[in-house]
Protein backbone atom coordinates (compact mmCIF):
# COMPACT_ATOMS: atom_id res chain seq x y z
CA UNK A 1 0.00 0.00 0.00
CA UNK A 2 1.31 3.40 -0.95
CA UNK A 3 1.77 5.84 1.91
CA UNK A 4 1.28 9.57 1.84
CA UNK A 5 4.15 11.65 0.54
CA UNK A 6 6.10 13.26 3.39
CA UNK A 7 5.42 16.93 3.93
CA UNK A 8 8.86 17.73 5.31
CA UNK A 9 12.15 17.99 3.46
CA UNK A 10 14.49 15.00 3.55
CA UNK A 11 17.97 14.05 2.40
CA UNK A 12 18.74 11.15 0.05
CA UNK A 13 19.53 8.52 2.76
CA UNK A 14 16.29 9.33 4.61
CA UNK A 15 14.37 9.32 1.30
CA UNK A 16 15.72 5.89 0.33
CA UNK A 17 14.81 4.51 3.76
CA UNK A 18 11.29 5.95 3.42
CA UNK A 19 10.95 4.58 -0.13
CA UNK A 20 11.79 1.02 1.00
CA UNK A 21 8.60 1.08 3.08
CA UNK A 22 6.38 2.09 0.15
CA UNK A 23 4.54 -0.04 -2.41
CA UNK A 24 7.23 -1.87 -4.40
CA UNK A 25 5.56 -0.92 -7.70
CA UNK A 26 5.79 2.80 -7.03
CA UNK A 27 8.84 4.79 -8.11
CA UNK A 28 9.89 8.10 -6.64
CA UNK A 29 12.40 10.85 -7.25
CA UNK A 30 13.67 13.33 -4.69
CA UNK A 31 13.76 16.92 -5.96
CA UNK A 32 15.22 19.57 -3.66
CA UNK A 33 14.41 17.39 -0.66
CA UNK A 34 10.80 16.69 -1.66
CA UNK A 35 9.73 13.21 -2.88
CA UNK A 36 7.65 13.00 -6.05
CA UNK A 37 5.81 9.97 -7.38
CA UNK A 38 7.06 9.09 -10.88
CA UNK A 39 4.02 8.42 -13.02
CA UNK A 40 3.80 5.31 -15.13
CA UNK A 41 4.68 5.88 -18.77
CA UNK A 42 2.52 5.01 -21.73
CA UNK A 43 3.47 2.22 -24.12
CA UNK A 44 5.18 4.55 -26.62
CA UNK A 45 7.54 5.96 -24.01
CA UNK A 46 8.20 2.48 -22.65
CA UNK A 47 9.17 1.25 -26.11
CA UNK A 48 11.38 4.31 -26.69
CA UNK A 49 13.12 3.64 -23.35
CA UNK A 50 13.66 0.00 -24.36
CA UNK A 51 15.20 1.09 -27.70
CA UNK A 52 17.55 3.52 -25.97
CA UNK A 53 18.67 0.87 -23.47
CA UNK A 54 19.30 -1.68 -26.22
CA UNK A 55 21.21 0.80 -28.42
CA UNK A 56 23.47 1.85 -25.55
CA UNK A 57 23.97 -1.76 -24.42
CA UNK A 58 24.90 -2.84 -27.95
CA UNK A 59 27.32 0.11 -28.33
CA UNK A 60 29.09 -0.92 -25.12
CA UNK A 61 29.37 -4.50 -26.39
CA UNK A 62 30.74 -3.37 -29.79
CA UNK A 63 33.28 -1.00 -28.24
CA UNK A 64 34.25 -3.50 -25.53
CA UNK A 65 34.42 -0.74 -22.95
CA UNK A 66 34.49 -1.56 -19.25
CA UNK A 67 31.20 -0.13 -18.02
CA UNK A 68 27.65 -1.22 -17.26
CA UNK A 69 24.34 0.03 -18.61
CA UNK A 70 21.31 0.30 -16.34
CA UNK A 71 17.67 0.84 -17.14
CA UNK A 72 15.10 2.85 -15.27
CA UNK A 73 14.96 2.12 -11.59
CA UNK A 74 18.61 2.72 -10.77
CA UNK A 75 19.23 6.18 -9.38
CA UNK A 76 21.76 8.96 -9.65
CA UNK A 77 22.32 11.73 -7.15
CA UNK A 78 24.17 15.02 -7.57
CA UNK A 79 23.91 15.97 -3.89
CA UNK A 80 22.20 15.14 -0.59
CA UNK A 81 18.81 16.55 -1.59
CA UNK A 82 18.23 15.13 -5.09
CA UNK A 83 17.79 11.60 -6.43
CA UNK A 84 16.79 10.91 -10.04
CA UNK A 85 15.77 7.83 -12.02
CA UNK A 86 17.11 8.24 -15.56
CA UNK A 87 15.72 6.04 -18.33
CA UNK A 88 19.23 4.79 -19.16
CA UNK A 89 22.52 5.28 -17.33
CA UNK A 90 26.03 4.04 -18.02
CA UNK A 91 28.26 3.65 -14.99
CA UNK A 92 32.02 3.19 -14.74
CA UNK A 93 31.86 2.33 -11.05
CA UNK A 94 32.23 -1.03 -9.37
CA UNK A 95 29.03 -3.06 -9.50
CA UNK A 96 27.33 -3.15 -6.10
CA UNK A 97 24.07 -5.14 -6.17
CA UNK A 98 22.93 -3.52 -2.92
CA UNK A 99 23.46 0.09 -4.03
CA UNK A 100 20.61 2.46 -4.85
CA UNK A 101 22.82 5.17 -6.33
CA UNK A 102 25.27 4.67 -9.20
CA UNK A 103 28.83 5.40 -8.10
CA UNK A 104 30.27 6.84 -11.31
CA UNK A 105 27.63 7.55 -13.97
CA UNK A 106 29.22 8.78 -17.20
CA UNK A 107 26.21 8.76 -19.59
CA UNK A 108 22.59 9.52 -18.78
CA UNK A 109 19.75 9.31 -21.28
CA UNK A 110 16.09 10.22 -20.90
CA UNK A 111 13.10 10.02 -23.20
CA UNK A 112 11.68 13.54 -23.39
CA UNK A 113 8.01 13.74 -24.32
CA UNK A 114 5.14 16.20 -24.04
CA UNK A 115 3.09 13.20 -22.86
CA UNK A 116 5.30 12.67 -19.81
CA UNK A 117 4.16 14.28 -16.61
CA UNK A 118 6.23 14.97 -13.55
CA UNK A 119 9.26 17.08 -12.78
CA UNK A 120 10.53 19.40 -15.45
CA UNK A 121 13.21 18.53 -17.95
CA UNK A 122 15.09 21.64 -16.82
CA UNK A 123 15.42 20.51 -13.20
CA UNK A 124 16.53 17.04 -14.37
CA UNK A 125 19.11 18.64 -16.64
CA UNK A 126 20.36 20.73 -13.71
CA UNK A 127 20.68 17.65 -11.51
CA UNK A 128 22.28 15.39 -14.13
CA UNK A 129 24.88 17.94 -15.19
CA UNK A 130 25.77 18.65 -11.55
CA UNK A 131 27.10 15.09 -11.22
CA UNK A 132 30.84 15.53 -11.81
CA UNK A 133 31.31 12.10 -13.42
CA UNK A 134 28.58 12.69 -16.05
CA UNK A 135 30.17 13.39 -19.43
CA UNK A 136 27.08 13.02 -21.63
CA UNK A 137 23.38 13.64 -21.20
CA UNK A 138 21.17 12.53 -24.08
CA UNK A 139 17.64 13.95 -24.20
CA UNK A 140 15.89 11.73 -26.75
CA UNK A 141 12.92 13.58 -28.23
CA UNK A 142 11.24 10.87 -30.31
CA UNK A 143 8.21 13.07 -31.15
CA UNK A 144 10.49 15.54 -32.92
CA UNK A 145 13.05 13.08 -34.28
CA UNK A 146 15.98 14.63 -32.47
CA UNK A 147 18.54 13.82 -29.79
CA UNK A 148 19.87 16.71 -27.72
CA UNK A 149 23.43 15.84 -26.70
CA UNK A 150 24.93 17.72 -23.76
CA UNK A 151 28.67 16.96 -23.61
CA UNK A 152 30.98 18.08 -20.79
CA UNK A 153 34.09 19.91 -21.97
CA UNK A 154 37.00 18.22 -20.22
CA UNK A 155 36.77 18.36 -16.45
CA UNK A 156 35.02 21.71 -16.41
CA UNK A 157 31.44 22.55 -15.57
CA UNK A 158 30.92 23.70 -19.17
CA UNK A 159 28.73 21.64 -21.49
CA UNK A 160 28.35 21.87 -25.26
CA UNK A 161 24.88 21.20 -26.57
CA UNK A 162 24.24 19.72 -30.00
CA UNK A 163 20.90 18.94 -31.64
CA UNK A 164 21.33 15.80 -33.72
CA UNK A 165 18.76 14.24 -36.07
CA UNK A 166 20.94 11.82 -38.04
CA UNK A 167 24.29 10.08 -38.06
CA UNK A 168 26.11 9.01 -34.93
CA UNK A 169 26.98 10.46 -31.56
CA UNK A 170 30.43 9.79 -30.13
CA UNK A 171 30.36 9.15 -26.40
CA UNK A 172 33.92 9.47 -25.14
CA UNK A 173 34.46 8.68 -22.40
CA UNK A 174 33.79 5.78 -22.18
CA UNK A 175 34.66 5.38 -25.90
CA UNK A 176 31.64 4.29 -27.91
CA UNK A 177 29.34 5.46 -30.69
CA UNK A 178 25.53 5.33 -30.90
CA UNK A 179 23.28 5.69 -33.92
CA UNK A 180 20.77 8.54 -33.72
CA UNK A 181 18.27 6.65 -35.88
CA UNK A 182 18.47 3.65 -33.55
CA UNK A 183 18.11 5.84 -30.44
CA UNK A 184 14.95 7.28 -32.00
CA UNK A 185 13.67 3.79 -32.71
CA UNK A 186 13.65 4.30 -36.48
CA UNK A 187 13.42 1.05 -38.38
CA UNK A 188 12.21 -0.82 -35.29
CA UNK A 189 8.84 -2.40 -34.64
Amino acid sequence: MMGALPKTSMAVPEFLSWWEKQDERARYELVDGVPFLVEQDNLGIGVARMHAYRVVHDAIERARVDCKVYGRGVGVSPDDMNYRLPDVAVDLGRYDPDAYVLANPVIIADIVSSKRKGSSTHSKLRDYLAIKSVRHYLAIVVERGIVIHHRRKGDSDVFETTFVNSGEIELTPPGMVVSVAELLGEGSD
